[in-house]
């Protein structure tokens, strides 16, 4: 592979690490600030090592600079015995790993040798990396998309807004809009970001837009980098400044209506914007559909109305229609007003339709039925029916949706999520066989490797058996995000608790993990993944201990919770480091996801959305003596 550069950002080395580092064909430069980085690793082979300064994000705001700068190269982050907290914050960052400063001085020549196995198998983790990553952010943005659109409190607006938000954060992209196009103009009417040229309101000539070209496109746009892609003169960059676009058009009873785009002032790599390309079509369908509602909602309600609407009497005897009644159905005005509702409902029977009809008197009632047209062909229909007093008579007024589209795209979004759980499920299991095998070979080195390369192999068998767990955790979290309403169930917690013990204790043979009491055998409510809560927090204790020693006590009460309510609380302590007051939610995953999350990982993200699901509460408190104690409360079932 040849010589390689490793920079340290903000800490000189001594020279007997210097001299450790090329014995592996590594280099040492020492810069003071990230920027710096890129002159020395861009198109060379290479390592970045981070210091820490309490009082900074120097180190987030590292990963962060050279991750933009696409210079796909393992990051580190170098911490002291008592900066311990830092080194969570640096692995959901994006740090390969992080290492002790005073290792560093003690025992260069180890370190050298696993920076330089890491440089050269950097490429292909990243890509696995930046692979998962976008699939369990994908799972998880649709998984909030379907609550929003769901959400009928909120206006169309409103939805919009929130979608465009939520899209945005998911994505990670500081930049997400959508456009109206209309007379070869541009204007936005929701946006994320703080592109001044970009905010709700802002109108500009479509000429000078990238969504000139998006909206001429089936499957949408993508600029990954724009000046190499021969984009740096076009009218669009030279106003927007855009250098990464993927957007895709929205269109309204088959016309085009504008786009749904996300950018950023930065290039992204090739890898994230393919994967991104048909999530923001997806979206853009999605949002198709929502905009096709509400048209003509502030015209006349009854004639400029989107939807057929049909005023008929108690009997069903239809006696006004408006004139998308008659374009839907394919009669004309003086036909429909000589028929009955029957005669156009073809999936309710006359008793069904009376009795809604009995209910509609004391308020708005919503079906689902399948409306004929004048040429026999049928479609579904969402109706909305309303009793109103005309001329001192009880009639109806019915509003009749055509849903077609969005039982195509339920269907559509389905295929896709089934899509995405297999090919969850594929790559975690050509990954976990991958890992196994490593696992097993390790063990069987066990006789053959001398005290130095023990150390090696120690170091390969935990990792691996690591990442084994990590696919589990990944597997039980795709379950839970693609499951809408999870069912809850009775559930006894001794037998759990102690399964699930000596399972961890099973993987960390040096922890001390015990039952100090009996766990209280009151069935609890809650979900059937609650195992898995325990199992998260209880490898937890264990991984982030920085004793030789780790030491796990597990204890249970019934005791009165937040609401009066009789509840089983499970306390498990530990002699670890302790969690400080300002990450006690944070590590939970309650903020952001990303580069700048607090957060400890996927596990106990995991684990309090399952809690939160089992109508239970789970936080962390200090112990009064060292360590944390995390505690886990359930609702006793009646």
């Amino acid at each position: 592979m040849g010589s390689s550069t490793v920079v340290v950002i903000g800490r000189d080395v001594s020279d007997a690490t210097v001299a450790a580092f090329s014995e592996y064909d590594l280099s040492i430069e020492c810069v003071d600030d990230a920027e710096s980085v890129t002159g020395i690793l861009e198109d060379k082979h290479g390592a970045v090592l981070c210091s820490v300064n309490p009082d900074t994000s120097v180190p987030l705001e590292a990963f962060s600079f050279i991750q933009t700068a696409n210079l796909n190269v393992p990051v580190y982050l170098g911490i002291d015995q008592s900066q311990q907290q830092f080194a969570a914050d640096a692995l959901e960052a994006g740090a390969t790993d992080y290492v002790y400063w005073s290792e560093l001085q003690s025992n260069p020549d180890l370190l050298a040798r696993k920076i330089s196995l890491q440089i050269e198998a950097h490429p292909d983790s990243s890509i696995i990396s930046d692979f998962n990553r976008e699939l369990v952010q994908s799972i998880r943005l649709f998984h909030d998309l379907q609550s929003i659109f769901a959400n009928s409190d909120l206006t169309t607006n409103e939805r919009l807004d929130r979608a465009v938000e939520t899209a945005a954060e998911r994505l990670d992209y500081p930049i997400a809009f959508v456009s109206r196009i209309e007379d070869d103009q541009q204007e936005i009417i929701s946006a994320a970001g703080d592109h001044e040229l970009l905010q709700p309101g802002k109108t500009d000539m479509l000429t000078r837009a990238y969504c000139r070209e998006t909206i001429k496109l089936d499957e949408g746009l993508v600029i990954k980098d724009a000046t190499n892609e021969g984009w740096n003169d076009d009218p669009a960059f030279e106003r927007y400044n855009l250098h990464c676009y993927v957007g895709a058009k929205i269109t309204v009873d088959d016309t085009v209506y504008g786009t749904f785009c996300f950018a950023d002032t930065t290039p992204r790599p090739e890898l994230i914007v393919q994967i991104q390309q048909t999530i923001v079509e997806t979206l853009a369908e999605r949002i198709s559909i929502e905009l096709a509602q509400p048209i003509g909602r502030f015209k006349t309600v009854f004639q400029g109305a989107p939807d057929p609407i049909i005023i008929h009497t108690p009997d069903g005897d239809i006696v006004e229609v408006n004139q998308r009644a008659t374009e839907q159905l394919g009669y004309s005005y003086d036909q429909l007003c000589s028929m009955n509702v029957r005669d156009i409902e073809v999936n309710l029977s006359e008793d069904e339709l009376l009795n809604i009809w009995d209910e509609s008197v004391d308020g708005r009632q919503i079906l689902r039925g399948e409306h004929k047209r004048a040429d026999e062909s049928t479609y579904p229909v969402e109706v909305w029916v309303t009793s109103v007093d005309i001329g001192g008579e009880v009639q109806y007024i019915a509003i009749a949706r055509d849903i077609s589209k969005q039982e195509t795209y339920a269907k559509r979004l389905e295929e896709q999520r089934n899509n995405l759980e297999l090919l969850n499920q594929v790559m975690r299991h050509d990954i976990r066989n991958d890992l196994q095998l490593i696992d097993a070979y390790t063990s069987e080195l066990t006789d053959h490797v001398d005290p130095e390369g023990e150390t090696f192999r120690s170091i390969i068998a935990d990792a691996a058996s690591d990442s084994i767990a990590l696919t589990n955790t990944a597997r039980d979290l795709a379950a839970m995000m693609l499951e809408s309403d999870p069912e809850l169930q009775t559930i006894s917690l001794p037998t759990i608790i102690e399964q699930e013990c000596d399972a961890v204790s099973s993987t960390y043979p040096n922890a001390e993990i015990t039952i100090e009491h009996p766990i209280p055998g009151q069935d609890v409510i809650g979900s059937e993944m609650i195992d898995t809560v325990f199992r998260n927090i209880l490898r937890n204790a264990v991984q982030h201990n920085d004793k030789s020693t780790p030491k796990v006590t597990v204890t249970g009460t019934v005791t009165m919770g937040k609401y009066d309510d009789d509840v089983v609380e499970i306390r498990i302590l530990d002699n670890g480091p302790g969690v400080p007051d300002s990450r006690k939610e944070e590590i939970f995953g309650h903020g952001a996801h990303g580069l700048d999350s607090s957060g400890t990982g996927i596990g106990l993200y995991f684990a309090d959305t399952i809690i939160e699901d089992s109508h239970g509460h789970v936080w962390v408190e200090d112990s009064g003596q060292e360590g944390a104690v995390f505690v886990v409360q359930l609702p006793v079932a009646d």
